[in-house]
């Protein structure tokens, strides 16, 4: 257990600088992308537009313009808004149900989320080498609901690492599909819209989301009521969401 904020740092620094790296790689490696389309140089940035809303306005249209993409993109919001939560709820709840006070083991737990991500992008990308495969959404909305639902019932922290590895997969196996049919449904000349229209949606449920724990914190309920209406939104929201774009979505 570390008490002293600047031994954690040092401890910590290493990761710190990774981040800045990767960071920089990204930028440079984005930058080298290649344009597969001839720009249009008689669009023009209208600051008017931008303050009054009109670009917002003119990007949301097009994003509900389409049925498929909407339900994406609203199933993405809805993931990220959910993950959220869980990654500001549970250091708080395992220091309370678990008795668990090294920031170490709560950090590596959430973390353990971002390599089950990885790889459930992975299998969903191997999956669908011919095709969006979008049988595999419904799993992944339903395996999500289960983490949620188990959370409060382990009190191991190797069962929770390991639920939430699973919670990342689960996750991977939304994000690859919900991001190609966005794609793929988008006209090519409305693409930029729709995936900033994509971008507002996602950041204002996530907002919302921190603003509902905030609120939920100041009126007493505590993580494990968070983490069970987390699992009501999930059921009434990530998996009918899932199972309708499944049922709608088959792309060859």
């Amino acid at each position: 257990l570390y008490t002293d904020t600047g031994a954690l740092l040092k401890i910590i620094a290493p990761i710190g600088w990774l981040l800045v790296i990767f960071s920089i790689v990204m930028f440079i490696v984005s930058c080298r992308l290649p344009l597969k389309q001839a720009v249009d140089h008689t669009l023009r940035f209208d600051r008017r537009k931008y303050m009054s809303g009109e670009y917002l306005k003119s990007n949301l249209a097009e994003v509900f313009r389409f049925n498929i993409i909407y339900l994406s993109i609203f199933g993405l919001a809805l993931f990220w808004a959910i993950s959220q939560v869980m990654i500001a709820a549970f250091p708080a709840y395992a220091k309370e149900a678990l008795s668990i006070t090294n920031t170490i083991i709560i950090q590596g737990t959430i973390a353990c989320a971002g390599f089950g991500i990885m790889l459930g992008a992975l299998i969903a990308g191997r999956i669908s080498t011919r095709l969006i495969e979008t049988r595999i959404m419904p799993f992944g909305a339903a395996g999500i609901a289960f983490c949620l639902f188990i959370l409060p019932m382990l009190g191991n922290p190797y069962l929770q690492a390991l639920n939430f590895l699973f919670w990342g997969f689960c996750g991977g196996l939304l994000l690859t599909p919900y991001n190609a049919l966005i794609q793929y449904f988008a006209p090519d000349n409305e693409l930029g819209r729709i995936l900033a229209g994509n971008n507002f949606v996602q950041n204002v449920t996530m907002l919302l989301f921190l603003a509902m724990t905030v609120a939920f914190a100041l009126a007493g309920i505590d993580s494990e009521g968070l983490f069970l209406i987390l699992l009501f939104v999930a059921l009434i929201g990530a998996v009918p969401i899932a199972i309708t774009i499944s049922l709608k979505a088959r792309v060859i």
